[in-house]
């Protein structure tokens, strides 16, 4: 399967992520507010926990932009609950959150590497 055949998919995920940036960015202002302010607690955050670079970790971002609501992170930590399988070690499933589905980690990594929506 070539890169042509995924684009549609991952526009269209690119898409949804943006749109719920822009709803998530009323009460900010401006949506790039909304990423701005992401970008500098996620580097806060990652300095402060020597995790390296900030590039949309679940466990960073958690819910404090309204993604849980959104359904764009699921809770993955809860107490007292058995999970049905195993979890993957892959980069946007953290301890305690995930990402509901891996596009949305990475259309959100983009907008953090680039520092811009589109």
């Amino acid at each position: 399967m070539g890169r042509e055949a995924l684009a549609p998919g991952r526009n269209r995920e690119n898409d949804r992520v943006r749109v719920r940036c822009y709803r998530i960015a009323r009460g900010l202002g401006k949506p790039s507010n909304v990423l701005g302010k992401m970008i500098d607690d996620g580097n806060s955050a990652v300095r402060e926990y020597g995790l390296g670079e900030f590039d949309g970790q679940p466990d960073i971002v958690r819910n404090d932009y309204g993604l849980l609501e959104k359904n764009i992170i699921i809770n993955v930590g809860l107490p007292r609950v058995t999970h049905l399988s195993e979890l993957p070690s892959e980069p946007w499933v953290g301890r305690d959150y995930a990402y509901q589905i891996p596009a949305y980690y990475w259309a959100l990594r983009a907008m953090i590497k680039k520092k811009a929506l589109t």
